[in-house]
């Protein structure tokens, strides 16, 4: 508990020659003032002390005994004789004020009576002090906060008011929301406030305690990283890696985890490397023609080994060119047909062939007018179209025959007592000595055998091989 000390002294600059001994009251810090009741004789040039000092909470402890005169002299700066004992003059030195009085006379067993300046109720001077005799020897007026305590009225200090402090205030809000903090409340000197001179209040306006809120969360915090690890490879550019923990410590109770990354990795360097070298050669490829004059490629890889990141790539070409040669290509041959009817046909049969007889275009000479016909010269892909017109309006059923296999079939209707025809186009690979012809579809016995007119027509083109 703190100790709130001021000092005001009164003493005595001159102590009158005495030729006995003086008899003081002595004790140590005792708590109550009446069983400091042993005397004690004092040596020459020693005089009466007696020292007070209260405690925060209000509790004195008193020590009285003999002290050398010089030292009475130093309880203050000014010294000055304040009074006159009952047996003659005394000397007193003082230094007091309200929590702390240290005070020499030199009357024996007086003692006990000094450091006892109550605030009077009415503003009278000291009955025992000659304010006038020690003001024109001492000035004591000169000193007010010493002289209001003995010689008020003569000094005229009536009005005098010395500060005391006003009840504490609440306490703040703890300075923080967890964890130990700390608040603090305030106290004003104003019961009453200092007023024509007093002195103010002796002590801190402001004290402080600690504070305690709920348990603080923990925040999660990085370790150091750890020491990189080895590169990855042996030689050329490589990779290192080194970790850090969020441990340091770990979150907990609700905090956070730890931001950024727990892995950092870094290249490294190895100094020796590698150049490329190349694998064997690959086959040759196919020609890339089946006839006459081609093409044909090989390759490699550098990879016999790899180049290394700063290795030199192989020296040379990884493909080569060669040219290659087929079988000699036969000289293409044009093959197209184009005929028609001569004459309408009447009166046909299931399955029978279409004989065009007018020949329009016949290159290769593969069509043949006399059996309709058309024999493939040369194996390679044809588009075949055959385009027939119905006698009269009966539906309509033809097909284009390969070897008696159907390529194609053409059916159509035709509408309102009108001719019409029916059209169909095929592009299919045929192969050599094949055959082609138009015919009556093998199923149809009534409506198809009524025959078709003359403007019915049948082609065919060689389109590539």
């Amino acid at each position: 508990m703190e100790t709130y000390i001021g000092i005001v002294t009164f003493a005595a600059t001159q102590i009158l020659a005495d030729t006995g001994l003086l008899e003081c009251y002595s004790c140590r810090n005792a708590s109550n003032i009446n069983v400091c009741n042993q005397a004690v004789t004092c040596a020459a040039n020693q005089a009466c002390f007696m020292e007070v000092m209260t405690q925060a909470n209000a509790q004195k402890s008193y020590t009285m005994s003999c002290r050398d005169n010089n030292d009475c002299s130093k309880l203050s700066s000014s010294i000055h004789p304040v009074g006159r004992s009952p047996d003659g003059l005394v000397r007193r030195q003082s230094s007091f004020d309200h929590h702390y009085c240290r005070e020499c006379c030199s009357s024996s067993l007086y003692n006990i009576g000094i450091c006892n300046h109550t605030q009077p109720s009415v503003c009278e001077d000291d009955p025992s002090i000659d304010c006038a005799r020690i003001s024109s020897i001492f000035n004591v007026c000169e000193d007010i906060h010493k002289a209001k305590m003995v010689c008020p009225k003569f000094c005229n200090l009536c009005n005098i008011v010395d500060g005391n402090w006003n009840t504490w205030l609440s306490w703040t809000v703890c300075d923080v929301t967890c964890g130990n903090g700390t608040r603090s409340r305030d106290r004003a000197c104003t019961n009453p406030a200092p007023q024509n001179g007093g002195q103010d209040c002796i002590g801190s306006s402001v004290t402080s305690e600690t504070c305690s809120m709920a348990v603080c969360p923990i925040h999660g915090s990085w370790s150091e990283w750890s020491s990189w690890g080895s590169c990855s490879v042996t030689c050329d550019i490589g990779l290192q890696r080194r970790d850090r923990g969020c441990d340091t410590p770990y979150p907990a109770l609700g905090g956070d985890h730890c931001f950024g990354d727990s892995r950092d990795d870094r290249i490294c360097y190895e100094s020796a490397f590698a150049n490329g070298g190349w694998s064997p050669w690959e086959q040759w490829s196919s020609c890339s023609v089946t006839c006459g004059d081609g093409l044909r490629t090989k390759n490699r890889a550098c990879n016999n080994p790899a180049p290394s990141f700063i290795g030199r790539y192989c020296d040379g070409q990884p493909q080569v060119t060669d040219l290659c040669y087929n079988k000699p290509c036969l000289e293409r041959q044009n093959v197209a047909f184009s005929v028609y009817l001569q004459q309408s046909v009447y009166k046909m049969s299931s399955n029978q062939t279409i004989k065009f007889e007018v020949v329009v275009i016949n290159d290769g000479n593969a069509y043949n007018h006399s059996t309709g016909i058309f024999t493939v010269p040369v194996s390679g892909v044809y588009m075949l179209t055959a385009s027939l017109e119905s006698l009269n309006s009966h539906r309509q059923w033809f097909n284009i025959v390969a070897d008696g296999q159907i390529l194609s079939t053409i059916v159509y209707f035709p509408a309102n007592d009108q001719h019409a025809t029916g059209t169909n186009v095929v592009i299919v690979r045929l192969n050599k000595m094949q055959r082609i012809w138009v015919a009556v579809d093998p199923l149809d016995t009534g409506e198809s055998l009524q025959g078709v007119v003359r403007t019915s027509t049948f082609s065919g083109l060689f389109l590539y091989d």
